[in-house]
């Protein structure tokens, strides 16, 4: 988010109701670390990558639409990279 110091909000928002229990994004971040950190370094060699737009978050959205199937996941970025 441009011109925002911290990417993530610091707390994350109450519930809206009593049958929401979804994860904040912080913690979905801190829980897939790992996977996320992997995607990257295979990823931040090309040459559309942009460090300052595909942050973390964007990285995880391929982490979890692949079921946490990390080749599927850097296929499925690289192949956006390259789209754009």
């Amino acid at each position: 988010m441009k011109g925002i110091q911290e990417a993530m909000a610091a707390e994350p928002i109450d519930p809206v109701n009593e049958s929401d229990s979804r994860p904040a994004v912080r913690d979905l971040v801190q829980k897939h670390r790992e996977s996320i950190d992997e995607v990257r370094a295979a990823i931040e060699s090309d040459a559309n990558f942009d460090g300052t737009k595909h942050d973390d978050l964007w990285i995880l959205r391929f982490v979890l639409s692949h079921k946490k199937k990390l080749k599927d996941a850097i296929k499925a970025a690289q192949h956006c990279l390259s789209f754009r």
